[in-house]
């Protein structure tokens, strides 16, 4: 076994006389963005608070082991076959994750990982826990798997309480469980500080209006932004941050027209992007994609987004961007074109993006579900 290194809706949450204690939180991720991009000031918060928080991850480089191990956070790999051909591998890997969260000595425990909630939730019950805690993905055009809202419901009613990014899920859960279970909390999948990712004027429009996308996992020249790219030619400039064939390496060809923003895929690579940016472009869903368009909000630059409720809570039509049906190339196209002619609107549009960043993606107010319902302390306090 790998050994870890050095809105709510329903009951309220403990008061704060119960929640003084050391919580010992396992955290089961699905990818490692997810951890590295979305959730590592978090994580690293909860250490601050004088907690234990042991990462559980598919995998991780050394430079990520590095920057966990400097903030305190413990770490492993996490044992889940994605998919195997041996019937007793999946067996296997959730006796293993009983043995990692029994030998931590786990008090609660967060799974992250739609790919395997249902052996996660069970290794978590086999284990003794009494704290479990899914934090469900968006379930419209998200990454759950197919019909999961139904497969799910026995699972979920072992929860403690159910995350969920959006007050959308909320429904589609109540609807899927038949309002069985006993807490849902809106949390959503990024928290920023805003106090470090100040607005920040918009380029000057001499060089030409620049568009930012990311580039996903598919083939960047079949992408709806390289085939905007290759229609506007000229009466703008294309970027796209380079998310590679794994969301780390380099692409091998950018789409012609595409400036391709290459280097470590990190947070501050992705503010830097976004900074000499006019209009930030989210055409996909992933941990990039979503941490992309939240530094956009918090930095104040206009959002073209792929109309999802993933997204719908943070971009409003009209007011800090747009919405484009997803997979339609064509409106997509239009939409660039639209934003061309009216490059006055963006400055506008530029400072209702960080007003909505404000109410929907401070670290502040959006990590209180957690720590209310968890019941994580700020141990500092009672230590002073």
């Amino acid at each position: 076994m790998d050994k870890p290194s050095s809105e709510v809706k329903g009951q309220r949450p403990p008061p704060a006389a119960q929640q003084s204690a050391v919580v010992r939180l396992a955290w089961i991720f699905g990818t490692r963005d997810d951890l590295m991009l979305l959730r590592l000031p978090l994580l690293a918060e909860i250490v601050q608070r004088r907690h234990k928080v042991l990462a559980i991850v598919p995998d991780l480089s050394s430079a990520d082991t590095s920057i966990l191990s400097g903030l305190g956070i413990e770490f492993c790999l996490s044992s889940h076959p994605k998919t195997s051909v041996n019937p007793f591998a999946a067996v296997m890997s959730r006796r293993r994750l009983t043995q990692q969260l029994h030998d931590w000595r786990t008090s609660a425990v967060v799974v992250e990982d739609p790919s395997s909630l249902e052996s996660s939730v069970r290794a978590a019950v086999q284990a003794g826990l009494h704290k479990i805690y899914p934090a469900l993905p968006a379930l419209e055009r998200g990454p759950a798997p197919s019909g999961a809202r139904t497969s799910w419901r026995a699972t979920l009613e072992l929860a403690s309480a159910v995350f969920v990014p959006t007050a959308n899920d909320t429904r589609l859960i109540e609807q899927a469980t038949h309002k069985s279970l006993p807490r849902i909390a809106v949390f959503p999948p990024v928290a920023l500080n805003l106090s470090d990712l100040r607005a920040c004027p918009l380029p000057p429009l001499g060089d030409g209006l620049v568009l930012l996308g990311a580039a996903s996992r598919r083939d960047i020249e079949t992408s709806a932004f390289a085939a905007a790219a290759k229609s506007l030619g000229g009466r703008c400039r294309f970027r796209t941050i380079d998310l590679g064939d794994d969301g780390r390496g380099r692409l091998a060809n950018a789409a012609p027209g595409i400036e391709l923003v290459q280097g470590p895929l990190t947070p501050a690579s992705i503010r830097s992007a976004v900074e000499a940016a006019h209009v930030v472009v989210i055409d996909d869903i992933g941990a990039a994609h979503i941490l992309l368009l939240a530094t956009a909000l918090a930095i104040g630059r206009p959002v073209l987004a792929i109309d999802v409720a993933a997204y719908r809570d943070f971009v409003d039509a009209g007011v800090n961007g747009w919405l484009v049906a997803d997979g339609d190339a064509a409106a997509l196209t239009a939409s660039m074109a639209a934003i061309l002619k009216r490059p006055d609107l963006l400055a506008g549009m530029a400072r209702a993006s960080s007003q909505k960043a404000e109410r929907k993606l401070d670290q502040a107010a959006g990590w209180q579900p957690l720590f209310d319902i968890v019941g994580i302390a700020d141990l500092r306090r009672r230590a002073a």
